[in-house]
């Protein structure tokens, strides 16, 4: 049997065939986890908000537009971990996990710590919305035009504010190192 595509799936649960879920939950369900984690910093939000996203997902498979799923289901995810984060009288985005991104051979674990923590510093001094571009692009690995409809923004837009949220973090990153 050929392998279904998101979309190819989303269209059939939609259609009610709500066996098919367990496979879009395969594919999603820890990319969600990790992605609500990076934002709340928090693990049983994030469990409870991973869960909240796929209930979503069904319960509102009938308004699913043929777009891109992975833009869909994380624009759900997106909406929820800033509900969350409002009702918590949490502000902004905080990053979590950057471990894996900063490793470098050359370096012992204390310059590598010193490093991240560097790092998470300087995400922190960026305006929320350039910190949750670089979330969604460089560690969620999503395309530019499925962060584009995630923010509701055109392409172009996303690619110059991804570009300049780089830059500023780079800048910011090394003007202390």
């Amino acid at each position: 049997m050929k392998a279904l595509t998101d979309e190819q799936l989303m269209i059939l649960i939609s259609n009610g065939d709500l066996q098919m879920m367990h496979q879009l939950f395969d594919r999603y369900s820890v990319r969600i986890y990790n992605y609500c984690l990076k934002v709340t910093r928090d693990q049983t939000a994030s469990e409870d908000l991973t869960q909240e996203t796929f209930y979503k997902v069904i319960k509102h498979r009938q308004s699913f537009d043929n777009r891109t799923f992975a833009a869909w289901i994380f624009t759900i995810a997106r909406n929820l971990c800033f509900d969350y984060l409002k009702n918590t009288e949490k502000r902004g985005l905080k990053m979590e996990g950057l471990e894996s991104h900063m490793e470098d051979g050359n370096l012992d674990q204390a310059d590598q710590r010193d490093r991240i923590e560097h790092l998470q510093k300087t995400l922190g001094q960026l305006d929320p919305l350039d910190k949750e571009l670089i979330l969604l692009s460089r560690y969620e690995k999503l395309k530019y035009k499925d962060i584009a409809t995630i923010m509701n923004m055109s392409e172009s837009a996303i690619k110059n504010r991804i570009h300049r949220a780089l830059k500023k973090l780079r800048q910011q990153y090394f003007k202390v190192i």
